[in-house]
């Protein structure tokens, strides 16, 4: 992710590089090809969709798919707490058995992905609490870089900067994927690098 996106990992100047997967989220803080500080923990797009079915299923007594919570997270979900927006979606109504739609609210979600999100934000803070001055300096100049489908919720941006006040940077995923691996394969001396200090 890091190289796809320009971060230049052999720089003296530390960057750090938040992954957040389907179930883990990755946080790195990256300098001189290494990284010099890490975590991760099993949050990631995946958990925040079971958690949607599942809220779904005990206040509505309705089945739903993860597709089906995936979907909702996509299209309707967001951190801003009067988010207007709704998805009609079907499900299996566990007393009769028989498919039931239903509409759900932005709004009843909003508590659920702003309880996942902040333990995100939370871990990132725990990491830069335990960083060195000259680190956390490198941060608040260069900010952080966000990777992951589950960055593309609606107030992504606005909600992890006021989380952890540094500057919020989005990455292209698919395209820092890509351009990441051809400069591995351009450079196979880097990768060497890479994986000896690491």
């Amino acid at each position: 992710f890091a190289l796809g996106n320009g971060i230049d990992i052999k720089s003296d100047t530390s960057q750090m590089v938040v992954n957040i997967g389907g179930d883990t989220t990755n946080i790195a803080t990256m300098a001189n090809y290494s990284i010099i500080s890490g975590y991760n923990f099993s949050i990631g797009g995946s958990i925040i969709s079971i958690a949607i079915a599942k809220y779904i299923d005990e206040t509505y007594n309705i089945h739903i798919s993860v597709e089906q919570a995936e979907r909702l997270k996509v299209e309707i979900c967001s951190l801003f707490e009067n988010y207007s927006a709704s998805l009609e979606i079907t499900g299996i109504n566990k007393q009769t058995q028989v498919k039931e739609s239903l509409t759900i609210n932005a709004s009843e979600l909003f508590p659920i992905i702003k309880h996942y999100y902040s333990k995100i934000a939370e871990a990132i803070n725990t990491v830069i609490q335990n960083s060195d001055p000259e680190v956390i300096s490198d941060k608040a100049k260069n900010g952080i870089y966000f990777y992951g489908g589950a960055t593309a919720i609606v107030g992504f941006e606005k909600f992890m900067y006021e989380q952890t006040k540094f500057k919020v940077i989005l990455s292209d995923n698919s395209r820092s994927n890509m351009l990441g691996t051809a400069e591995l394969i351009k450079y196979p001396q880097l990768l060497k690098r890479i994986l000896k200090n690491n």
